[in-house]
C-alpha cells in the first residue's frame, strides 16, 4: 500500500499489507499465550485488547511524519516486507498498551519478538537467491551485525543462518564482527551448524576463514 508520506520502501499493495498484519496479530495472540514472562493480569489484559483490535483490514498506518528518518529505499520485496512489518509492528505495540494498559515497553518488546518472528517465516519460505540479495542489502545499509546474526542461529533455521553469515563473508565484513559474535556464543552455534551437509564446501571454508582471522589465526 502506498500512503501519502510515506517513502517508496514501504511501498505494498493493500493485500500484501493486510497479509502482515494478520501474520502479526496471530504471532501476538501466541506470544500473549506462552510468553512466561507475562504475569496473569497482564496476560489476561493483553489477550482482551487484541480481541478488541480492528480487524487486519481496518489497521493501517498513519502517515509518516518524518520519512526522511527512515531507511533508504528497499530494493529486495524481503527488504521491502521486513522495514514495514517492523513499522506496523510499532503500530500495534502503541495500539495495544493503550487499550491494555500495559506499558509500552512490554508491548513493544512482545512485537519486537513477534516482528522478529513474522520475518523469520518470510525468510524460511524464500529461495537461497532471495534469501543472499536480502542480507546483502541489510548489509548495505549497516543492518547486518553479530547481533543479526546471533538472532537468525537461536530462531531460524540454519539455511537462513547460513545466507546472513555468508553475505556477512562475501562482503569481507569487518573481522570485529565476527570476534563479537564468537565472543557472545556463537561459536558454538556454527561449529554444529558446519557439520551439516546443506552448506557447499566452498561456503564452508569461506565461513571457517573467517573464523580463523577473527581467532588471530593463519
Amino acid at each position: 500500500m502506498s500512503e501519502e508520506g510515506l517513502p517508496d520502501s514501504s511501498a505494498l499493495t493493500r493485500g500484501e499489507e493486510e497479509e502482515l498484519v494478520t501474520r502479526l496479530l496471530a504471532m501476538l495472540r501466541q506470544l500473549v499465550e506462552t510468553a512466561d514472562y507475562l504475569s496473569p493480569a497482564r496476560r489476561q489484559a493483553l489477550a482482551a485488547a487484541l480481541d478488541t483490535l480492528p480487524s487486519p483490514d481496518a489497521i493501517t498506518l498513519p502517515p509518516d511524519e518524518a520519512p526522511e528518518k527512515r531507511s533508504p529505499a528497499w530494493q529486495t520485496s524481503l527488504g521491502r516486507q521486513a522495514e514495514r512489518i517492523g513499522r506496523l509492528a510499532e503500530h500495534l505495540a502503541i495500539l495495544l498498551s493503550d487499550k491494555s494498559g500495559v506499558p509500552i515497553d512490554m508491548t513493544g518488546y512482545l512485537a519486537s519478538e513477534a516482528r522478529a518472528r513474522v520475518v523469520l517465516s518470510l525468510l524460511e519460505a524464500a529461495d537461497d537467491d532471495a534469501l543472499l540479495a536480502y542480507f546483502t542489502e541489510r548489509k548495505t545499509h549497516g543492518l547486518l551485525d553479530a547481533d543479526t546474526l546471533l538472532n537468525h542461529a537461536a530462531l531460524g533455521s540454519s539455511r537462513v543462518f547460513f545466507a546472513a553469515l555468508a553475505a556477512a563473508v562475501d562482503l569481507a565484513v569487518d573481522i570485529e564482527m565476527v570476534a563479537a559474535f564468537i565472543e557472545d556464543g556463537g561459536i558454538t552455534i556454527l561449529e554444529r551448524l558446519l557439520l551439516r551437509t546443506e552448506i557447499s564446501e566452498t561456503a564452508r571454508e569461506a565461513i571457517m576463514q573467517a573464523y580463523r582471522s577473527a581467532c588471530g589465526e593463519p
